[in-house]
């Protein structure tokens, strides 16, 4: 028999042993919210330069102005022509271009060009006229007119020198003129006989027609033998029909 400190342990029974097994996956659930924008990422290095092109084709060569001593009968819009006096030895030229919009008659605007010119000999006195009366103009179409070859709005430049003067002292006055009469005019007042008056002077005459005469004049205003010399008038047209 055993001793009765000595106690029998008995172990309990294992428990049974229970295999799990995986199951089917469940559905896909929906989709969630799109996140927020991360902030954009640094820009690259630029990439290296690609080669140039083949050349493209010549364009259509633009229409040359024309030329000539008369403007074109039927222009059309933005039309330019130049206008010369002579088409062997011009004594102007003017390049126009035709404004169809312009509430105007003359329709053809100057754009630029060479004025015509007259002028004496500045060594030798050009002109002597006797005033027998106070009143009337006097000039030299020689040095001191134009024959407009358009009709049209104009401007003309004018400078010259009286220097003696055999009559009563006076008032000459210079000035600019068109076939209707004196356009506008500055005074020189002449006070004795060795006095010598140069003036210059401009005006700009609107509406007028060709074949029209217009330059410059000296107006004495007492009879007596005035002398005129370096005699110098410059016509621009503005624009014309």
């Amino acid at each position: 028999m055993p001793p009765d400190d000595i106690i029998q342990v008995v172990a309990p029974p294992a428990a049974p042993i229970v295999q799990a097994f995986s199951g089917q996956p469940g559905a896909v659930g929906p989709t969630g919210p799109t996140g927020a924008q991360g902030p954009p990422g640094t820009t690259g290095p630029q990439g290296p330069q690609g080669p140039q092109g083949i050349q493209g084709v010549q364009g259509i060569p633009g229409v040359a102005a024309g030329y000539g001593t008369t403007l074109p009968a039927s222009p059309t819009d933005g039309q330019e022509y130049v206008l010369v006096g002579s088409t062997t030895n011009p004594t102007y030229q003017w390049r126009f271009r035709y404004n169809a919009g312009s509430a105007s008659a003359y329709k053809w605007e100057l754009v630029g060009g060479a004025p015509w010119i007259k002028q004496g000999n500045v060594n030798a006195v050009c002109n002597t006229k006797t005033q027998t009366a106070t009143a009337g103009w006097w000039y030299d179409p020689t040095f001191m007119g134009f024959v407009l070859p358009r009709s049209g709005d104009y401007i003309i430049q004018a400078t010259g020198n009286l220097y003696s003067n055999s009559g009563a002292t006076g008032t000459i006055a210079f000035a600019i003129f068109d076939n209707s009469g004196v356009l506008s005019y500055a005074n020189g007042n002449f006070v004795t006989t060795t006095s010598t008056v140069a003036l210059a002077w401009q005006g700009r005459t609107a509406g007028a027609t060709a074949g029209q005469t217009v330059g410059s004049c000296w107006l004495p205003a007492v009879a007596g033998t005035n002398k005129f010399d370096l005699q110098a008038v410059t016509l621009f047209p503005v624009r014309v029909s």
